[in-house]
């Protein structure tokens, strides 16, 4: 089973199903559709929630805008499974991030160097009885 794990501020948004999804760098070993996930507070693997199961994992693209004089990368679009991203603001929310702005700066130094791909992996928000099961 594919594990992934969270900061501590995201978990009660996942628990209560804001968050059912998460960006990923591009690598093999990804969850697939159908499986089951467990998603961890960083540092522990005890689930958050019941193993939800993956609905989708699709192509995230990256296109930053780098300034050389700053040394600077920041993020100007995103493509998900092809699509533009139209709202950016909404995006990264959804991801667990509170504004655009943030994601872009996490990305930035999140790998070595600004990834130009990842993949957004999704699953079923829980429902509430189960999630209470797994507190």
């Amino acid at each position: 089973m594919i594990r992934y794990s969270f900061d501590p501020h995201l978990i009660p948004r996942i628990q209560s199903g804001l968050i059912c999804q998460t960006f990923r760098q591009a690598q093999t070993g990804h969850a697939r559709v159908g499986d089951r996930i467990r998603l961890t507070r960083i540092g522990s693997k005890d689930p958050i929630i019941p193993d939800p199961v993956c609905l989708a994992v699709e192509m995230c693209e990256l296109v930053w805008t780098r300034d050389i004089a700053e040394n600077y990368c920041s993020l100007s679009s995103v493509r998900q499974a092809g699509m533009p991203i139209v709202h950016l603001e909404k995006f990264a929310i959804s991801l667990g991030y509170p504004s655009f702005a943030e994601f872009d700066a996490d990305l930035a130094t999140w790998f070595d160097g600004p990834p130009a791909s990842g993949v957004i992996i999704s699953w079923a928000p829980p429902a509430p009885d189960l999630v209470r099961m797994a507190a």
